[in-house]
């Protein structure tokens, strides 16, 4: 009996596997596995949009499907949590105290500025501005 001979059509490219598709060789021939993220049989793999159902891809805030995977994003005044899901409050005042130009206070996904008394908040919601004696 005559050994055979096993050709790796993975590695020699000769395989139909689609591009997001895992190729692996078997003894007699090849088997194609669609990647994480995609569905299909392997020779045709499609994108498996993660973010397109009630579950939101798990994310707390917004979800964005990418090529195989997707992202989690927070809305303005949050940062993503290290599970890649959650979104935490996001304090502005730690950094150049928000801008403020005397003392700021971190809300839920926001800041507000305030002043000093004898002073009012400018239009701008940043600077203070001294009260003059005699005026309302």
């Amino acid at each position: 009996m005559e050994a055979v001979i096993d050709v790796d059509e993975c590695s020699q490219g000769l395989d139909n596997c689609h591009p997001d598709a895992i190729c692996q060789n078997t003894p007699k021939l090849y088997k194609c596995t669609c990647k994480p993220g995609y569905s299909g049989e392997g020779k045709i793999c499609e994108d498996i949009d993660e973010c397109d159902n009630d579950f939101n891809g798990g994310c707390v805030h917004e979800c964005f499907n990418i090529p195989g995977n997707y992202r989690c994003m927070c809305y303005d005044g949050f940062m993503l949590a290290q599970d890649g899901h959650n979104c935490l409050d996001t304090d502005e005042c730690l950094f150049n105290n928000g801008g403020c130009q005397h003392v700021c206070v971190n809300t839920v996904g926001s800041y507000e500025c305030r002043c000093n008394d004898g002073f009012f908040l400018s239009d701008n919601q940043h600077t203070c501005i001294h009260r003059s004696e005699g005026t309302a």
